[in-house]
């Protein structure tokens, strides 16, 4: 294993690595199957995001990768650049941009945009959640979803008057 490997360190973050690659990689495909063709952007959203927190959010995999980043992010260092190098919020940054594009969101900036809709989506999910630890039920994750959906439309949203 060691002649692999090289060291137990590196064994560590490969299996982050691929951990956190696997769950990137579910919610690009979510992104993808909601986002690519978008005629109603608060529908797409919400179904984007529902699935996003039903794959990725309760993913047993995820609470466990989460612990272990927090817990031996001191002593690895590194754990940040892979988190950073991985980061999910571009993975939303392409399709805004794309729907602002389109004339159907405000968005100058789709990177922060999808920062602000990760906060007031994901980011209350992992609040409520303690992070996946505790189980919320799906009418609490579809009224933070929906709730937060509308007030990021009320930011970035296009009014047809």
């Amino acid at each position: 294993m060691y002649s692999h490997y090289g060291d137990k360190e590196n064994l560590f973050l490969l299996v982050l690595r691929d951990t956190y690659d696997l769950m990137r990689e579910r919610f690009a495909a979510v992104v993808d199957r909601t986002l690519s063709d978008v005629d109603d952007v608060e529908k797409s959203l919400t179904d984007c995001l529902r699935e996003v927190v039903a794959t990725v959010s309760h993913s047993p995999e995820r609470s466990s990768l989460l612990r272990l980043v927090l817990t031996e992010l001191p002593r690895f260092p590194v754990l940040m650049d892979l988190w950073r190098n991985r980061a999910i919020l571009p993975l939303l940054g392409a399709p805004i941009a794309r729907l602002a594009a389109a004339g159907l969101l405000n968005a100058d900036d789709p990177d922060q945009a999808a920062d602000h809709l990760s906060a007031l989506t994901l980011g209350q999910v992992n609040n409520r959640s303690m992070m996946g630890t505790v189980p919320i039920t799906d009418a609490e994750t579809d009224q933070i979803v929906t709730s937060g959906i509308r007030v990021f439309l009320c930011a970035y949203g296009v009014r047809r008057d």
